[in-house]
């Protein structure tokens, strides 16, 4: 079960309560007036009771706003109706009466609460409120400066108007996000307006390089300074003060080397888009049983376009939207089997050719990848080289590098069974199963952790992007107070169309090997999801605060059911 990363997810697990308070009878007009006289002459400042409706004048975004719900003070804090403090920042509004929750979208700012529920989430990192939202005449009603500052506004009250003024910042950097795209690879920079951009570049002293993007009167709306990006030769980015213009955001980009980019923007200029060719980093070839395997390394993913040439034979895959790295080999001399020499250089401005000079005619097919393009060739007429034995049966995922992750771990227990057992040993068992029926599919297997420790969320997805991992499978269980609640759920990223391919393939084996209700299969901003530089997803195999759930996931029965379920998932998706 994931806990503070899951955010919506976490909070939808769990049951709510409406919390609302009984109203209390109205008093006279009077006695109220009296009241308040008696308060001002003592010296205090006077509160309506609670959950009282008050008087009470908003203005958002410099335009009075009336409610048809009118605020309410709960121990001393102002509620107001959800939609109405933030469709007025531009924000999005999502209701799930199932769970009784709100979500908000402003930007790539997500803010999550549920009703009755005193924990709420920014961006999935857990905050406590002083008064969790109500549900009152029908509207969900929340603490209005916790929301208007959470999506990045201002919040003020002024006493002697009985006003709250919210004011979103003049330019506010909402979001940045990665995006692979099949051309080249683009870093997008999402701003509530249009803002006057400075773009420069900088070559360091390592040999790498810096674009230095600059945003005047702009302030960040982050959960975090730094970003990953991992594409095109751009590793990792971040956010900081302009040293020297104040009132400036920067954003730096950190690059592995000098390359070109573009930059452009939107016709709202609300975002900004920096664009970089792909590159092809490297040449690897390897034969086995005849069959000559050639993979194309790129740093982001392409699509071929393949021919082939006679006299003498060849083929010719050319990469659009590609420069050549600075390590590429531009030759690569085989000298067995039908494959003579591999041959690669620039050729047009963002066309990287590679071609393969074969001894004769000979069968081949292609596949795009998501580190680059895999090449497989065969002898005469799609036979095996005559010169070599008759194939052996491969291993299905040989050549392949899996990042297994193991959910929670150390101080972080995860969810627990009735009968005491935590998640993260549940989990740990599974992922040691699971690295072993993969390692003996012929996969290079990588633990994210290998026994009862802590690894924070983004260092698990930095491991796994060291690693260079061809897939990424984030192994869980999940939890709910009702025991009678079972099944299984299957998590990708949006913005990972093969990351969602492998979770349908996941969720897909999984129901097929356990017999489980299908809960769901969704998209979910977690971490491990998100900054991952690979396919991935996140499966919760079962609940183990159902009885047959835990027995499921503790027996060995169980584990080897699961096991089995990711390995098939996976052979699946890589075929």
């Amino acid at each position: 079960m994931i806990a503070a990363q899951r955010g919506p997810a976490a909070a939808g697990n769990r049951p709510s309560s409406p919390g609302i308070r009984r109203r209390p009878p109205a008093l006279p007009a009077a006695l109220l007036a009296w009241a308040a006289l008696l308060w001002a002459a003592l010296g205090w400042a006077w509160s309506p009771p609670a959950d009282a409706a008050v008087d009470v004048a908003l203005v958002i975004n410099g335009s009075p706003v009336r409610a048809d719900v009118p605020p309410r003070i709960i121990s001393g804090r102002t509620l107001v109706p959800i939609r109405i403090v933030s469709e007025n920042l531009g924000a999005r509004v999502d209701w799930d009466p199932a769970d009784r929750s709100v979500a908000i979208q402003r930007g790539q700012r997500r803010v999550h609460l549920t009703v009755g529920e005193p924990e709420a989430y920014i961006d999935q990192q857990a905050v406590t409120l002083d008064v969790p939202p109500v549900i009152l005449d029908g509207r969900t009603m929340v603490p209005l400066r916790f929301v208007g500052e959470a999506l990045g506004a201002h919040v003020d009250w002024d006493e002697a108007s009985r006003t709250v003024t919210v004011m979103p910042r003049q330019h506010m950097l909402t979001g940045v996000s990665v995006h692979p795209d099949p051309d080249r690879g683009r870093v997008r920079l999402h701003l509530s307006g249009a803002v006057d951009v400075r773009v420069t570049a900088v070559e360091g002293r390592d040999g790498g390089a810096r674009i230095f993007v600059d945003l005047p009167g702009t302030e960040a709306l982050l959960a975090r300074p730094e970003f990953p990006v991992g594409l095109a030769g751009v590793a990792r980015g971040r956010v900081e003060p302009h040293p020297n213009d104040e009132g400036t955001l920067r954003v730096i980009l950190e690059l592995e080397q000098p390359m070109p980019y573009q930059v452009s923007s939107s016709g709202d200029g609300r975002e900004v888009v920096l664009e970089f060719p792909y590159q092809v980093t490297g040449i690897h070839h390897a034969r086995e049983s005849g069959v000559h395997q050639v993979f194309i390394e790129t740093n982001g993913p392409v699509e071929p376009q393949v021919s082939t040439l006679p006299d003498p034979p060849r083929i010719v895959v050319d990469l659009p939207g590609t420069t050549a790295g600075p390590r590429l080999s531009s030759r690569v001399d085989v000298g067995r089997g039908v494959i003579q020499r591999i041959r690669a250089a620039q050729h047009d401005r963002d066309v990287v050719r590679v071609v393969l000079d074969l001894t004769e005619a000979a069968g081949y097919s292609v596949q795009a990848m998501p580190g680059g393009v895999l090449v497989t060739v065969r002898g005469a007429g799609g036979q095996e080289d005559p010169q070599e034995p008759a194939q052996s049966p491969a291993r299905p995922l040989a050549g392949r590098t899996i990042i297994v992750d193991a959910g929670h771990g150390g101080k972080d227990p995860g969810a627990s069974s009735a009968s005491g057992i935590y998640e993260k040993h549940i989990v740990l068992d599974l992922a040691r199963r699971t690295a072993q029926v993969l390692e003996e599919a012929g996969a290079r297997v990588v633990m994210i952790r290998s026994d009862d420790r802590f690894i924070d969320l983004y260092e698990r997805a930095a491991m796994a992007n060291s690693a260079g991992g061809d897939a990424f499978i984030s192994i869980h269980a999940n939890a709910y107070q009702n025991a009678s609640l079972q099944g299984t759920e299957t998590y990708y990223h949006v913005t990972d169309p093969q990351g969602k391919r492998l979770a349908e393939l996941l969720h897909r084996e999984m129901l097929k090997a356990l017999g489980l209700p299908d809960r769901r299969l969704d998209s979910a901003d977690f971490v491990v999801l998100r900054e991952t530089r690979m396919p991935a997803a996140l499966v919760e195999a079962a609940y183990i605060t159902n009885p047959a759930g835990e027995r499921l996931l503790t027996s060995a029965e169980g584990r080897e059911a699961v096991a089995q379920a990711i390995l098939r998932a996976l052979i699946a998706f890589f075929n």
